[in-house]
């Protein structure tokens, strides 16, 4: 068997070097080319790291790192370690902050070894869940962190930390101001006016916000900001141990740099960033993608952290109100004294103006009970007590079954997270009743914008580009992974079974193990079959282009797994499950018998570790759920029918997944 490799290493020196690699168990010779370390410090070797284990499960092969890998030392990170090795491709980055595609066309019949810094999300955002695995600090650090974290709030008696919602503030200054190489090269620090204002939205929205700072400059932090809210981290630990005090805390506020940016990833919640980096039209503002670096549900803040409004006041006060004035004070020969009393008029009507749209309320009304919601609050408020809130909002019609109305869900959420608006559901949305789903309910609303899909499996790009200055509704099928995979994280915590769904689903899969006298779970790998048939073999559907996987398809992915994992055990659900019974009766098969809900069945197929997809929606959330590897049916839609003209096989099928 044949194993490729992928290492990520900034090579020094090359040395011909024959190893074995132990993966799984299973012996694997491999020749490849060495290198002596990974580039740069803790943020950098994060992103290269993170891109490594993207890039490796893009293309199906294994991520490899150097013997003495320094994450290896405070991270509970994967990959198999080995000595150098030798005939290894390689891959060099043209540039340091620009996400490159070709980066995922590499040949797989050689092992690769990559060369840069690799800073974008885009690299790893499809194994988000796998890279927080990755990134768990080990127990020696996260107790050092946790005690030092406990003696922050202790010293600003802080007896709840329920009661409070932490803010980590990271200051990267150092040698991006002491450095004139780094600032000649546009590098930009951001300064206290923009962390005061980062600071300032925090808490318009949380009014018992407290802040942690750390910094390479502690001191510059003191000096600036001194509230009775804010504390910092004084004592001179490990850049690791810093980094797992902040992810303590519930939100980020980042000022530039790969560890900021690394503290806020780990850390989850909403983050601030500073939009003036780099120093615009400097060398590296040529080799700089915002876009790309920063996620896009991250906020920026504008004109050195000064919010919007107030830019608006200072860029036309003087267009507006002082050569206005003048004007019109010449044109009617006016008094000296008067062109002053107007003045101060169109200055304070300019100002209500600006600051009135600014905070212009996103307030949507409900039909049926003549009352406000405010996405900020859990009750609903009398009409005549209007909420504000700076935020639009975006809604979904839904139409369909369960796998319809995941994705429906999903995309809602992503497009509206992408254009910083809020998510709402009507009353009675059927994913309540199943999974924990955080978006507001609400009565029918009116006076929304409306965005309608053009093609049912085709991601549409325009869904990203609505205007927020309007309320949205949404009304289409959404079924492609690019709605929502910035917001994978979030997803799965919004797709939790309730308790009453998992504690019914547990129960019927270890009735299940142990109809096959199955006694330890650790001893097994489970495979999930989920088997579409039903109203796919009608004879409209057929016309349409809709097929059925047969038997021979599941019988090689099962040969597959089979041929991966020796204690390989599938459990079948289907709406077709006696077809099943009829052709697959090996000892290591189960079936799922009861007439459960498409939940249940869903929630007992989430206890396997990897999938088998026909077709189908709901299969299709099933194996995301289930993450793992999964293998779905290449031949959907069939080519040249209708369906295929309105089918993007790509932008529906994850890239990791494996077409059979």
């Amino acid at each position: 068997m044949v194993c490729h490799a992928l290492l990520f290493t900034d090579v020094t020196y090359r040395e011909r070097i024959y190893c074995q690699v132990r993966i799984n168990n299973v012996c694997y010779k491999i020749n490849v080319f060495s290198a002596v370390e990974f580039s740069g410090r803790l943020g950098n070797l994060m992103f290269e790291y993170a891109s490594l284990y993207g890039i490796a499960k893009h293309h199906n092969i294994t991520p490899i790192v150097d013997e003495g890998c320094k994450l290896r030392t405070f991270f509970k990170i994967s990959a198999v370690s080995v000595k150098p090795l030798l005939n290894l491709k390689r891959y060099v980055e043209k540039k340091g902050n620009v996400y490159e595609e070709n980066a995922f066309k590499l040949d797989t019949k050689y092992n690769w070894t990559l060369k840069g810094y690799f800073q974008s999300w885009k690299y790893f955002i499809d194994n988000s869940r796998e890279i927080r695995k990755e990134f768990q600090f080990k127990e020696n650090v996260q107790i050092e962190a946790t005690k030092q974290f406990q003696e922050i709030i202790k010293s600003k008696n802080i007896i709840n930390v329920n009661k409070h919602t932490f803010i980590a503030v990271h200051v990267r200054r150092g040698d991006f101001v002491n450095n004139q190489h780094f600032v000649n090269f546009g590098y930009s620090s951001a300064n206290e006016s923009y962390i005061n204002n980062a600071m300032t939205k925090f808490r318009s929205q949380f009014s018992n916000a407290f802040f942690i700072f750390s910094s390479d400059d502690i001191a510059w932090c003191k000096n600036n900001f001194n509230e009775s809210n804010i504390a910092f981290i004084n004592k001179k630990n490990s850049p690791e141990v810093d980094m797992a005090i902040m992810s303590h805390c519930n939100h980020t506020i980042v000022t530039t740099g790969s560890y900021g940016w690394w503290t806020a990833w780990l850390i989850g919640g909403t983050t601030i960033y500073f939009k003036d980096f780099p120093r615009k039209g400097s060398k590296l503002d040529k080799i700089f993608h915002s876009t790309t670096y920063n996620l896009p549900s991250w906020i920026a803040i504008n004109f050195k952290g000064i919010p919007v409004a107030v830019k608006a006041i200072v860029i036309h006060y003087n267009l507006f109100v002082i050569k206005g004035t003048n004007r019109l004070c010449m044109t009617l020969k006016g008094a000296s004294w008067s062109k002053y009393i107007l003045i101060l008029i169109l200055t304070f009507g300019l100002c209500q103006f600006i600051l009135k749209n600014y905070n212009e309320e996103s307030v949507i009304y409900c039909e049926s009970t003549n009352s406000t919601v405010n996405v900020n609050s859990d009750e609903p408020k009398k009409k005549s007590a209007i909420p504000r809130t700076y935020k639009k909002y975006v809604k979904v019609e839904f139409i369909g079954r369960l796998g319809n109305l995941l994705f429906q869900y999903a995309s809602l959420y992503g497009i509206a997270k992408h254009h910083n608006m809020i998510p709402i559901v009507d009353e009675g949305c059927h994913l309540k009743k199943h999974f924990k789903i955080s978006a507001i309910s609400v009565n029918p609303l009116v006076n929304l914008k409306r965005y309608v899909e053009n093609k049912g499996n085709v991601f549409e790009e325009n869904a990203f580009k609505l205007d927020t200055k309007y309320n949205w509704t949404i009304k289409g099928y959404f079924q492609s992974w690019k709605y929502f995979v910035e917001n994978s994280i979030e997803i799965r915590k919004e797709f939790q079974f309730k308790e009453n769904v998992q504690t019914e689903a547990t129960k019927q899969f270890q009735e299940i193990i142990k109809s096959k006298n199955i006694t330890n779970v650790n001893t097994h790998t489970f495979i999930a079959v989920h088997v579409r048939r039903g109203d796919f073999t009608q004879q409209k559907f057929v016309n349409y282009g809709y097929t059925s996987a047969n038997e021979t398809y599941i019988n090689n992915a099962m040969t597959k797994f089979r041929s991966q994992f020796s204690n390989a055990f599938f459990i079948f659900s289907s709406d077709d499950i006696s077809w099943c019974k009829n052709h697959f009766n090996e000892s290591n098969i189960a079936f799922i018998n009861k007439k459960n809900s498409p939940e249940v069945d869903m929630a007992i197929l989430t206890h396997c570790n990897h999938t088998i997809v026909t077709t189908g929606s709901y299969g299709w959330w099933t194996a995301w759920l289930i993450g793992g590897r999964t293998i779905y049916f290449k031949n959907f839609p069939r080519k040249g029918s209708k369906l295929d003209k309105v089918f993007n096989l790509t932008t529906y099928n994850p890239p990791s997944w494996i077409a059979m």
